[in-house]
């Protein structure tokens, strides 16, 4: 059986291209999905950042931002509306108060 060994050089390149490629503390998450106060993107707005939840707050949506390939669940006071993939700049649940999206 042949032992393997690195010299200090080798070793320094390898642990250079694995850190290359981490990511750095500053990075922020791209947000997945995003909810508005108002249409066209306005007012208030609230961001997953990459996580599989959210707590809106208690407020009507007037308009979201889907940038992923899923489908939200966006749960108020009456019912859940689903958000697909894309935009919908003016959207309309009537007096419908949000509190929470998921992934459905």
């Amino acid at each position: 059986m042949k032992k393997l060994s690195m010299t200090a050089p080798a070793f320094a390149a390898v642990a250079t291209a694995a850190t290359a490629f981490a990511p750095t503390a500053s990075a922020a998450p791209r947000p997945e999905l995003c909810v508005h106060t108002a249409s066209n993107y306005g007012g208030s707005t609230t961001c997953s950042n990459g996580w599989s939840g959210i707590s809106i707050g208690n407020y009507r949506i007037r308009s979201w931002s889907n940038t992923t390939d899923k489908v939200w669940c966006l749960e108020s006071d009456r019912g859940t509306w689903r958000a697909y993939p894309g935009y919908e700049p003016y959207a309309d649940y009537g007096e419908a108060r949000f509190h929470a999206a998921r992934e459905c």
